[in-house]
């Protein structure tokens, strides 16, 4: 488990469900229309699973960096690495 290690699903979400069928914890679901995490600080420190499976790439990782959190809402990291964390 992490504390600051959880996916943002972004606007582009099509709500396939291939994230919740891929979170091998079962911490994505849909509720209300919406994908939703059930809690942040379940998710396994580096698991991918959710990011991976997703075919729209609309799944970005937090892990308690702003570079992340940039990443998730402009699709661009300021830390050089291309948007890939």
């Amino acid at each position: 488990m992490a504390e600051n290690w959880y996916p943002i699903v972004g606007g582009g979400c099509t709500k396939c469900l291939a994230c919740t069928i891929a979170c091998p914890i079962g911490n994505l679901t849909m509720q209300n229309g919406q994908i939703n995490l059930t809690d942040s600080k379940l998710c396994p420190q580096g698991c991918e699973a959710c990011k991976t499976m997703c075919l729209y790439k609309v799944i970005s990782m937090y892990d308690g960096t702003t570079e992340s959190i940039l990443a998730a809402f402009t699709g661009s990291c300021k830390c050089g690495c291309g948007g890939t964390h």
